[in-house]
């Protein structure tokens, strides 16, 4: 068993915000990783780490290598790039400590999104856990938040997508509070546009063509677009709705991944990425990440 293992970061492709009413979302794993090493001292312990020392399921925490989940800053320095960092640091941390054992089972590895979500749950009680999935399982989940914890399963998904990072940073833990404070003021119409948003979600999940995936992805946006007008979350800023628009004529789709607000953002499509597309990227400072979804899950670095 390795002293050192590595565990992915994630993207969320659909489900944002609907996941934690039932709705399924889907999660895909990307070739970014954080790399945990047992036996070197830590120089930073995230909180999910803290909390599965407190928890008792880790014993210490270590040192694991997150650079390639940030990006540098101007003037030295990096920042977070909203790839799951969190939930990757936790997993490959837990799998260096031996948690999973080998890794080599289906039942090792949910050993190890088991710990990994109580860990999680301690720190977010109000998240939905589909980064630890990816970061543990890998590939492209289906994932439906339950009662007794969360459920996933492998799919394919059925169109490409690139992803591109902003400048300005934002906080699914504190989105996700606003979001929930508008819930307990105006239930009723939370339910609405939930409702709508889920159903989207549930359609996107089962979309077995690009056309029908893209259909669902937009009626999705449409609905949370409205719970973030009602909210006053700034859901999707103006940079997101400019880059919407211009892969919009280009017959893509366009649109935050996850809680939005900035961070991340996903082009779905095999349309061609067009001069205004381009150019917009360029004018609002927004940078192509190479990457690629669908990356395998925890796993021993040898």
């Amino acid at each position: 068993m390795g002293a050192v293992a590595r565990a992915p970061g994630k993207i969320v492709l659909s489900g944002a915000y609907s996941v934690l009413y039932g709705a399924s979302a889907i999660v895909a794993a990307v070739d970014r990783f954080a790399i945990a090493y047992r036996d070197e001292a830590p120089e930073h312990v995230a909180d999910e780490v803290g909390a599965a020392i407190d928890l008792a399921i880790l014993e210490r925490a270590c040192r694991v290598d997150v650079s390639n989940l940030r990006a540098p800053v101007p003037g030295g320095g990096s920042r977070k790039l909203g790839l799951g960092s969190s939930a990757a640091i936790v997993v490959a941390t837990l799998a260096a400590f031996g948690i999973g054992g080998e890794l080599d089972t289906p039942k090792a590895r949910q050993r190890v999104f088991d710990a990994g979500l109580r860990a999680h749950r301690h720190v977010q009680p109000d998240g939905s856990g589909v980064d630890v999935a990816a970061s543990t399982f890998g590939g492209v989940l289906r994932c439906v938040v339950l009662e007794s914890g969360l459920s996933s399963e492998p799919i394919s998904f059925p169109a490409p997508v690139e992803v591109f990072a902003f400048r300005a940073p934002s906080s699914t833990k504190d989105m996700v509070a606003r979001v929930r404070a508008f819930a307990d003021a105006k239930p009723t119409e939370h339910r609405r546009v939930i409702g709508a948003a889920a159903e989207a979600a549930g359609r996107a999940a089962s979309s077995l063509s690009e056309g029908a995936l893209l259909s669902s992805l937009r009626d999705q946006d449409a609905a949370l677009r409205e719970l973030g007008a009602l909210s006053g979350v700034p859901i999707f800023t103006p940079e997101i709705d400019a880059l919407a628009r211009a892969a919009a004529a280009e017959g893509a789709f366009f649109g935050p991944s996850g809680a939005g607000g900035g961070d991340i953002g996903i082009r779905v499509g095999s349309a061609a990425i067009g001069d205004a597309f381009a150019t917009a990227l360029r004018e609002l400072g927004v940078d192509p990440l190479l990457l690629t979804i669908g990356a395998p899950g925890v796993a021993f670095v040898r």
